[in-house]
């Protein structure tokens, strides 16, 4: 049960990613990217033995990718250069990182890179790797809403109401 609630938090900041206003967490210098990422490293920690490293490695990678493309492309630049710096990036990100390095520098968000960003295949491949951890094969809430222990607290919300 509490995998599936962090699995929602994180869909529901990737969601949110492309609006770096929206606020997460008490830091209100954290992007809902940033949160998201928080929320996916404790979920690797719980499922450290049973996915393969190399996926939430991918996941990482591209999480922090579009953190640091988004920003530069919305011209937040000192932002940008302080979750590049903030956040390690692996070694077969390399190039990519000199790249957005070049852009903050140049305060720049003229390139290929940043053209090619596509959040919405972004959001989906983060939804299918959320499926992977836990399939949501009934909706969550629908089958919590069918238990016993709920719909005793719906009579009772409901009597509450009427008095």
């Amino acid at each position: 049960m509490r995998t599936k609630i962090q699995v929602l938090q994180f869909l529901s900041k990737i969601n949110d990613g492309e609006h770096l206003d929206l606020l997460y967490e008490s830091d209100e210098s954290l992007t809902p990217l940033e949160s998201a990422l928080m929320v996916l490293e404790n979920i690797s920690q719980e499922y450290s033995t049973s996915l393969p490293q190399q996926d939430f490695d991918s996941v990482h990678s591209a999480l922090k990718e579009m953190m640091v493309g988004l920003l530069i492309k919305n011209n937040q630049f000192d932002k940008a250069k302080e979750v590049l710096n903030k956040h390690y990036f692996p070694k077969s990100m390399v190039g990519k990182k000199e790249i957005f390095m070049g852009l903050i520098k140049m305060k720049s968000n003229v390139h290929e890179v940043i053209e090619q960003l596509d959040f919405q295949r972004f959001k989906k491949e983060m939804l299918a790797f959320c499926q992977s951890l836990c399939p949501f094969n009934i909706p969550f809430l629908h089958k919590g809403s069918r238990s016993r222990r709920y719909q005793r607290f719906l009579v009772g919300l409901l009597i509450r109401t009427v008095r």
